[in-house]
């Protein structure tokens, strides 16, 4: 009786240790668990956070981005509009000479189609017997090569009026465009043209004028000496 006493308590005793031991092991397991979720969604917050962040500053630059946008563009619009003055001087009409044989000798064909706006077509009429005369006499200096240029007044097919302030229409502010070869050859020699090519070409500038040149990154001499 003594001995079944003791083995019951014995079995009691191990089965206990079982149990414990069994416990340990889940609860273990379970904060491992727990553990690894919460690193887990500790991992996912920094990214979040990293991506708003990201989000945030590119969308601040941006704004940045478009709002010098504007400004430049707003700067050109105000050039377009001295630009047009300049049509309503007495040298408007040299203008059109020197614009007339620029653009034969870009064009380089004997028959040209010329195009303008309806109020200067006394103008061009007026200078382009000279306009022709300038564009031989600069191509025989510069080649020694006679030529010559039948030039067409497209009395038509005018280009857009003059801009008018509070209109969105479509407007030109001066200058001509001559074609050939049934439009297959076009220069586009019009005040507002050149200004889209000049502003082209010196954004870089405008934009340093305007909001400062930006500094060099850090690493770019390094990086240039050893490309060197």
């Amino acid at each position: 009786k003594q001995e079944a006493k003791e083995n019951a308590v014995e079995i009691k005793i191990k089965t206990d240790k079982e149990f414990m031991a069994e416990k340990l092991t889940l609860e273990t397991q379970q904060n491992a668990i727990i553990r690894q979720d919460f690193e887990k969604r500790k991992k996912n917050l920094l990214i979040q956070k990293k991506i708003e962040k990201s989000k945030k500053f590119s969308e601040s630059r941006f704004s940045v981005m478009r709002r010098r946008d504007d400004k430049v563009n707003q700067l050109k619009v105000e050039v377009l509009e001295k630009l047009a003055e300049v049509a309503k001087k007495g040298e408007y009409k040299v203008l059109i000479r020197y614009l007339i044989a620029q653009g034969l000798i870009t064009v380089a064909e004997p028959v040209v189609t010329l195009q303008y706006r309806k109020e200067d077509e006394n103008i061009v009429k007026g200078e382009l017997a000279e306009a022709i005369k300038m564009y031989k006499k600069t191509v025989k200096e510069g080649s020694g090569v006679d030529v010559d240029a039948k030039v067409t007044l497209d009395a038509s097919n005018y280009l857009a009026p003059a801009p008018k302030k509070g209109s969105s229409a479509p407007s030109c502010s001066g200058g001509v465009l001559l074609s050939a070869r049934n439009g297959q050859i076009v220069c586009r020699n019009t005040l507002d043209h050149r200004l889209d090519l000049a502003f082209e070409a010196l954004k870089p500038q405008v934009r340093g004028l305007m909001f400062g040149v930006r500094p060099a990154p850090a690493n770019a001499g390094t990086a240039s000496h050893h490309k060197h």
